[in-house]
């Protein structure tokens, strides 16, 4: 990666139908010239998404959709695995419209790439994690060049099971700090 920061989980959502009039991403595909799009980081912790001032506009064309497909797929990834474990809590994600975005986002993959995804090959895990790194990046560089609000709600903080930084709302940000 370039070294700029950036959170590990999104979303993609659909301007002006932001919790409004949901459409399967696949149907996106069918006027991408007026489809426009915004990123929305989303807390490692709580899997709220940042707010809408925060949002990060993004152009749909399929070059670059390709180019985050690794990051995507692993950010919403992530994402089902912790809204399954968090059943029954106050959750901000909708299961049906997160799985519909999945099902999308693995169509973006190149065919490589979905091997290494569906792969549970050790081998393969530094690879998988250069490949998702490299394109998690390209989501970096939009986000420094767009829109920096988000650094604003969401802060940086170590994940103590994992020893890696991750991103949480700020209000959380304290659960974390080493005692």
């Amino acid at each position: 990666g370039n070294g700029l920061p950036c959170p590990r989980l999104f979303i993609l959502v659909e301007a002006d139908r932001h919790g409004k009039l949901w459409r399967n991403p696949r149907e996106w595909a069918k006027n991408a010239g007026s489809v426009k799009l915004y990123l929305y980081f989303v807390c490692s912790h709580s899997l709220e998404t940042v707010s809408d001032s925060c949002g990060i506009k993004v152009r749909y064309t399929r070059e670059w959709l390709k180019a985050i497909a690794p990051a995507l797929n692993a950010s919403l990834d992530l994402i089902k695995i912790s809204l399954a474990l968090s059943v029954g809590s106050d959750c901000h994600l909708d299961v049906a419209k997160i799985g519909q975005m999945d099902e999308w986002a693995k169509g973006l993959l190149g065919p490589t790439e979905e091997a290494m995804f569906r792969s549970n090959d050790a081998a393969n895990t530094g690879a998988l994690q250069t490949l998702i790194g490299n394109s998690l990046s390209r989501v970096a560089e939009k986000a420094a060049s767009s829109n920096v609000n988000w650094q604003s709600e969401l802060v940086p903080v170590v994940d103590h099971e994992t020893n890696e930084a991750t991103f949480v709302m700020k209000k959380y940000a304290s659960d974390f700090r080493i005692k």
